[in-house]
């Protein structure tokens, strides 16, 4: 199912919708579906931290599209966007230990340079991948280097701003595999 997307509004507020969209000819709150597991959601966002920091947005990102229940996005997400119907906007804060956790100061290290590839740019502030885990880089001298494995908004509240823009049952992208993020485009054989 495919859902014509158009921006009809864009507003000036943080904390108002960044955008409201018209759906063509489907109405998918006549189908009853409501925001729940199994279904793949499509959401436009705008985050903040407490103090208002922008950290995210659709209008800079792309619209958020995750199936629900399959963990592939932060808990408190889910919790607040439960049983939402299309075109319904929500705004809620999500504590730290629902987003991306606590700041865990155990996560800090101090490596020895040597253990990191010679050719790898190392930069206070720049994150760096090691064994698919990022790390930031927050102390670098000669001899060592100083990692952080939290993530970089480990510790923070996020205030969030959504509208449920699709609901659907199958994405047209996972449908072959049934898992999200498939990129077979129908070629099962890999």
């Amino acid at each position: 199912m495919l859902i014509k997307k158009e921006k009809i509004q864009k507003t000036t507020s943080l904390y108002d919708l960044l955008y409201t969209y018209s759906m063509g000819n489907v109405n998918l709150q006549e189908k009853g579906l409501h925001v729940g597991a199994g279904l793949f959601i499509t959401i436009s966002y705008l985050f903040t931290d407490q103090e208002k920091n922008m950290l995210g947005s659709s209008e800079h990102s792309g619209d958020y599209v995750f199936l629900f229940g399959a963990g592939d996005t932060i808990p408190g997400l889910e919790k607040h966007l439960e049983g939402a119907e299309v075109g319904e906007t929500r705004k809620f804060v999500i504590p730290a230990k629902d987003a991306y956790g606590v700041y865990n100061a155990d996560l800090n290290h101090t490596l020895p340079r040597s253990s990191f590839p010679q050719e790898l740019e190392l930069k206070v502030g720049r994150p760096i991948y090691v064994n698919d885990k990022q790390m930031n880089v927050i102390g670098l001298d000669e001899t060592t280097v100083s990692v952080d494995e939290n993530h970089p908004l480990a510790g923070k509240e996020l205030h969030f701003t959504t509208n449920i823009i699709s609901i659907q049952e199958e994405n047209e992208q996972s449908s072959c595999c049934g898992g999200g993020g498939c990129s077979c485009k129908g070629d099962q054989t890999g």
